[in-house]
């Protein structure tokens, strides 16, 4: 019997040494199709299954139906499987020697483990951002950096998971090898190549009918996890093709100011100015929430005025930076939107406050890890500041403790201490401070605050389990403690007779989800819930302004307000404008397609994930998917109802005006 490289030329067939190894690899791959159907059933059980998910859900209570809707999603997992059996098929027919043989094993067998590694850990991903790990998360982090809510997400029972989950599988492997040494060369033998060609089209085909005839907004799930990978590292990022049309002027930041508003007869001198990491107007008393997280802003309601339309400038803290620190949106389609080598010019608010006569400050907690990630300190809060994590300043601490600013033990606590002490010493000129409370990060610090909330008011995630209700707990004790340093702060001023000249404003750099349409923290989404944030003004000269504006605006916004009312030139190249004065929009009106160019921007820590609130419309468009999305806020407030089929002039018109907008942005941060 004649014999070449392990096919039996007189039966046409491999022989049973390459049957077996056949064998083989088909088991492996099998072994991965089943882990990877194990995962999406624990994970369509655990979150599209979630009776709160306001999505249509793949979940059904029916086990049959709800188990052919996985199988069904899975297809392409199957598919994928198979191809990779050819590829292994084909190299084994390629291999002339045992040695090559055996090393075309041992890559199947190192390949099934990493692909089981991988599900394990992109399937907790995608139980908290709703996709699939892709190379933007990567870039996120800077260059091949992982962006650490990818590590954060990981806990105990993953990282067991990732270890023992493919060790135990593949000794499983070996044992059904030697249990039933022939089935799968048996199966091998009935799979040949073109038999497993069609199949693998058939499950493709039916994974993309799926994604097709559900339209369910987790359609990702319905995808190959490591297809997904592979294609984000080879595809280009997102580019639009698209004329900068006249109304970008509007789109890219309307820099017009106007006179100072008569009514601010004397307009304070001071600043500081508290952003509150990840807290949107939900969980803000001043917005309506029903829970007594914030006493000390409402006892400060009589001061204060408060914007109902303001909006991040993204939905993750280094976007929303750019506009918080500079004035600026940064560029949409770039989830690093600058770098430290960028080497372009931030229209920095420190600075321009500083060529103006005051002395700047900027206080974070959080430690140096926070400060460091992205190079954020280097690029937001060392320009500009007189004093930032300066060594020879000696009240960090009440002793002095020059480096404590970088401590990850730097709290909320600490930093409002420094703050106060800096109000305390003699001031020649004007002063302006700008914080960064990190308490309400996740993992959210614990500390003071009530001990239990009112649970009729929880959230979809604390409700379906996805979200321990000690984590929440601890969340809402966070806000309650800079609503405390808040008030502490406001009373200091007041006792030192500094509250008449000073502002102070609050704000977040961007909102967190519980739950809500099926999503978890932030980065994830561009619903309410994310972007929609609290601007609370508190100063005693704002009582003629009045207690409340309906003023659509957002970050870029913020600094020519302040400069507004406090009658300072504001930067030329700022991209917002004032949110005081007259004829401004009150966010209820049918706009959308007129002419007025009050508006708000944003975008997503996805790129190309982008929207923009226009009146009482909000829409906001997927660029990957082509997903188009419209909620009518005035009636719909919890954006439940997408009417972009039903309003296709509006949902058109409003893309337009966005993709201009995105055009804009990419040439003033296109690096050079």
């Amino acid at each position: 019997m004649t014999r070449l490289r392990g096919w039996n030329r007189s039966a046409g067939e491999p022989d049973l040494a390459t049957l077996a190894r056949r064998g083989e690899m088909l088991s492996l791959a099998m072994l991965v199709c089943a882990a990877i159907v194990a995962s999406k059933v624990v994970l369509g059980r655990q979150l599209v299954g979630s009776p709160d998910a306001q999505e249509p859900a793949i979940y059904d209570p029916n086990p049959l139906v709800f188990a052919l809707r996985v199988l069904w999603s899975c297809a392409e997992d199957v598919a994928v499987g198979l191809i990779c059996v050819l590829a292994g098929f084909g190299l084994l027919g390629l291999a002339s020697s045992g040695r090559s043989r055996r090393l075309v094993q041992l890559a199947a067998y190192g390949s099934a483990a990493v692909a089981i590694i991988y599900q394990v850990a992109t399937m907790k991903l995608f139980y908290e951002r709703h996709e699939f790990l892709r190379m933007d998360l990567f870039w996120l982090g800077g260059g091949f950096t992982p962006y650490p809510g990818v590590v954060e997400s990981v806990g105990g029972p993953v990282w067991c998971a990732v270890i023992f989950g493919p060790l135990g599988a593949l000794g499983l492997h070996r044992l059904g090898q030697r249990a039933y040494p022939t089935f799968w060369s048996d199966a091998a033998r009935l799979l040949r190549p073109g038999r497993v060609l069609a199949a693998a089209a058939a499950f493709a085909l039916a994974g993309s009918a799926w994604r097709a005839y559900a339209d369910i907004e987790f359609d990702d799930f319905a995808r190959n996890a490591h297809l997904v990978l592979v294609r984000s590292v080879i595809e280009p990022a997102p580019r639009l093709d698209v004329p900068i049309e006249t109304e970008a002027a509007g789109s890219a930041g309307d820099r017009r100011t106007h006179d100072p508003d008569p009514r601010l007869a004397r307009p304070p001198r001071n600043l500081i100015l508290i952003v509150v990491e990840s807290v949107g107007t939900r969980y803000f008393e001043p917005y309506g929430c029903p829970l007594p997280t914030t006493p000390n802003l409402r006892r400060l309601a009589s001061r204060s005025l408060t914007f109902d339309n303001y909006y991040a400038s993204a939905n993750f803290s280094f976007g929303s930076a750019m506009a918080l620190f500079a004035g600026t949106y940064g560029n949409p389609l770039a989830q690093l939107v600058y770098d430290k080598d960028a080497a372009l010019d931030l229209p920095s608010a420190a600075g321009h406050l500083r060529r103006l006569g005051y002395r700047t400050y900027f206080f974070g907690a959080g430690g140096k890890a926070v400060w460091d990630h992205l190079h954020t300190a280097e690029l937001f809060c060392i320009p500009g500041f007189d004093v930032s994590r300066d060594p020879n300043v000696p009240f960090w601490q009440r002793s002095p403790r020059p480096l404590a600013i970088e401590d990850p033990g730097y709290d909320d606590r600490a930093m409002f201490a420094d703050v106060r002490r800096a109000v305390d010493e003699p001031h020649d000129r004007p002063f302006a401070i700008v914080m960064w409370a990190y308490d309400t990060h996740e993992e959210y610090r614990d500390g003071e605050g009530p001990a239990t909330w009112p649970s009729q008011y929880d959230p979809p995630g604390v409700r379906g389990g996805r979200v321990e209700r000690a984590e929440f707990d601890r969340y809402l004790r966070a806000i309650w403690r800079v609503d405390r340093f808040v008030g502490r702060l406001s009373d200091d001023l007041e006792a030192k007779g500094l509250a008449d000249d000073t502002l102070i404003v609050v704000t977040g750099d961007h909102g967190e989800s519980f739950g809500d349409h099926g999503l978890l923290s932030h980065s994830t989404g561009l619903y309410e819930d994310q972007v929609h944030v609290p601007l609370i003004l508190i100063s005693p000269r704002l009582s003629a302004l009045g207690s409340r504006s309906r003023a659509v605006g957002g970050h870029v916004d913020l600094w020519p307000t302040i400069a507004d009312i406090c009658a300072l030139p504001p930067h030329p190249r700022w991209q917002g404008r004032s949110l005081i004065g007259a004829g401004i929009d009150d966010g209820s009106s049918d706009r959308g397609t007129s002419g007025d160019d009050r508006r708000a921007f944003f975008y997503g820590g996805r790129p190309g994930h982008c929207g923009v609130r226009d009146g009482r419309w909000k829409y906001f468009w997927d660029m990957r998917k082509d997903k188009h999305y419209l909620f009518d806020l005035s009636a719909d407030p919890g954006e439940l109802q997408n009417l972009a089929d039903a309003r296709p002039e509006l949902r058109d018109h409003l893309n337009r005006r966005v993709k201009a907008w995105i055009a804009v942005q990419e040439r003033l941060t296109r690096k050079d």
